[in-house]
């Protein structure tokens, strides 16, 4: 499922879209990609197990991806599968986890920056199973917004100018900005 969706509200159809089997994250801006697959996990809980899937092994196992999202926790708890594409080589278990009868564990995917007629992003971006999210880079001025807001979040309050600082220095790295010790 395509179509224009905030960034917050992305992040909290893992908790309320239970139809949504795939939360797929790409684009350009890799540290967005990472922060909000992180998001995504974090809304999940701590007490979520993660499975953890090389895009590469599903060239060779097309199944694998479905039955660990329809499979069950040996301990009974929460669980989701993380998975990075690093080319286009699981574009068969995608179609097969869209397309399967049952999958109860959410898949969080991230990718790079995919071209409109890569076959991975055309299957997700049709799929009413699936959820996507492109992240371009930002403007200077959303990049010096997204550092005063982490600074925000972690109780500290920057003037703009601080903030357009704490950005160049760290290259509009989202994970750089938001962390404790690049603002403090």
């Amino acid at each position: 499922m395509s179509g224009k969706i905030s960034e917050k509200d992305f992040i909290a159809s893992i908790e309320n879209r239970r139809d949504i089997r795939l939360f797929f994250v790409f684009g350009q801006d890799e540290s967005a990609v990472a922060s909000i697959a992180g998001a995504l996990v974090a809304r999940l809980g701590g007490d979520s197990e993660a499975i953890e899937i090389d895009s590469a092994k599903l060239r060779s196992d097309p199944a694998l991806l479905a039955d660990e999202a329809a499979s069950q926790s040996l301990f009974g708890g929460a669980r989701h599968i993380r998975l990075h594409f690093a080319r286009e080589e699981g574009v068969d278990a995608v179609a097969n986890l869209l397309a399967a009868d049952q999958a109860g564990n959410p898949v969080i995917a991230t990718a790079g920056d995919l071209k409109k007629n890569s076959k991975l992003r055309t299957l997700v971006e049709g799929a009413p199973r699936a959820l996507s999210f492109i992240c371009y880079p930002p403007s200077e001025g959303e990049a010096i917004d997204q550092a005063v807001a982490a600074a925000g979040a972690l109780g500290l309050r920057i003037d703009r100018t601080l903030a357009a600082q704490i950005v160049r220095y760290t290259g509009q790295d989202r994970r750089l900005v938001a962390d404790r010790k690049s603002v403090v």
